[in-house]
C-alpha cells in the first residue's frame, strides 16, 4: 500500500478497529488482556457488559489442529484433523506435500463427506471452532521425536 492509497483519518471520525489473528499471551486482571500479533505485544482494556469493545474467541489455545483431533464448528458440525498424503506427478516428483486437512465427520446438504479444507479455511468459514477431543501425546522423555 502506497502513502497515497493509505487512508487518512481526522479528529471526530468514527472508526471500528479490528485486530486480526491476535493470540492472548496474558490475562492478568478482569478487563485487561495482553495479545501478540506477529512480534508485537499489546496490552488492551476490554470492558465487561454492553460496551463498544468486543472480544470474540475464534479458536481455543489448542489451535492449530493436529492429526487425530476432533473439532466442532459454530453450527455444531464435527471435523477430523487428517493427514492427506503427498501427491506425485507423472515424473515422480512431488506435486503437493503431505499436509493436515480438516474432513467433515458427516455429510450435510452443504458439505459432502469427501470435502476437506485447510484448518485456516475452516476457521475462516465455519469459526469459531472448539476442540472436542485430542489424543494425549506419548511421553517423549528421551527427546528423539
Amino acid at each position: 500500500m502506497t502513502a497515497q492509497e493509505r487512508p487518512t483519518f481526522r479528529v471526530g471520525d468514527v472508526v471500528e478497529v479490528t485486530i486480526r489473528r491476535a493470540v492472548v499471551t496474558a490475562a492478568p486482571a478482569a478487563g485487561w488482556m495482553q495479545v501478540r500479533v506477529g512480534d508485537i505485544v499489546h496490552a488492551l482494556p476490554y470492558p465487561a457488559g454492553d460496551q463498544p469493545v468486543a472480544v470474540n474467541r475464534l479458536a481455543p489455545a489448542e489451535w492449530p489442529p493436529e492429526a487425530g483431533d476432533l473439532w466442532r464448528d459454530r453450527d455444531g458440525g464435527l471435523w477430523f484433523g487428517v493427514v492427506k498424503a503427498a501427491r506425485y506427478g507423472d515424473n515422480g516428483g512431488i506435486v503437493q506435500s503431505a499436509r493436515l486437512v480438516m474432513s467433515p465427520a458427516r455429510e450435510t446438504r452443504q458439505i459432502y463427506r469427501e470435502q476437506s479444507s485447510s484448518p485456516e479455511d475452516l476457521l475462516a468459514f465455519y469459526g469459531p471452532l472448539g476442540l472436542v477431543h485430542r489424543e494425549p501425546r506419548p511421553d517423549d522423555s528421551d527427546g528423539d521425536e
